[in-house]
């Protein structure tokens, strides 16, 4: 069993003022949402959850977030239109870093959330947010990313309904984005999980 620790902010200058108290992540399948209802917010992995669950949750007052991986592709074998999107691997987790600069992955990102949004979820939890540090390693091509992650994050923020948005870390951006968050998470802040060797 994983035990996640995450650290969640709200600070009145980034975020917006009416925050709930409690959140919980849970990326597994969903058999009942008894547990999730007694949240203010709840992040789960968009294809497990259905409507019929998110509209029970609805009805707790409960918000319900798709998780979305801004800056990495979890899938084992990249798409044909994705392929020059990877300049570098996550070996830790088997998943491709993407340059934030593709058209084409700020297209699949944009795809992604507009059918998360259709299927009844109030929010983004966007993760993976400094995952080009893979690849980027001078000061230019990381500003570059960042101002890539910038353009997203406002695209993201202008979809239909407005969604809440969540971000796991991204401090390096957070005073350029045009609109309050809802929240800024940091995952690992004081201890990390290590997949390669499961510790």
């Amino acid at each position: 069993m994983r035990i996640w620790i995450f650290v969640l902010f709200v600070l009145p200058s980034l975020v917006s003022a009416q925050t709930p108290s409690s959140i919980a992540f849970y990326y597994n399948s969903i058999d009942s949402v008894r547990e999730l209802m007694n949240y203010d917010r709840v992040v789960v992995t968009a294809d497990l959850i259905t409507p019929k669950q998110i509209g029970t949750l609805h009805k707790a007052k409960t918000k319900v977030f798709a998780y979305l991986s801004v800056g990495e592709f979890d899938g084992q074998i990249l798409p044909d239109n994705l392929r020059t999107s990877s300049p570098a691997r996550n070996e830790n987790w088997q998943s491709y870093a993407m340059d934030l600069n593709d058209p084409q992955w700020q297209l699949y990102l944009t795809q992604k959330a507009e059918a998360y949004l259709s299927k009844g979820f109030d929010g983004l939890f966007l993760d993976t947010l400094d995952s080009y540090y893979l690849f980027a390693k001078s000061e230019k091509r990381q500003y570059q990313q960042q101002q890539a992650l910038v353009s997203i994050i406002a695209r993201l923020d202008q979809l239909t309904g407005k969604p809440e948005l969540i971000l796991n870390r991204g401090f390096e951006i957070i005073e350029q984005l045009q609109h309050p968050v809802s929240a800024v998470l940091a995952e690992s802040l004081y201890n990390s999980y290590h997949p390669v060797d499961n510790s």
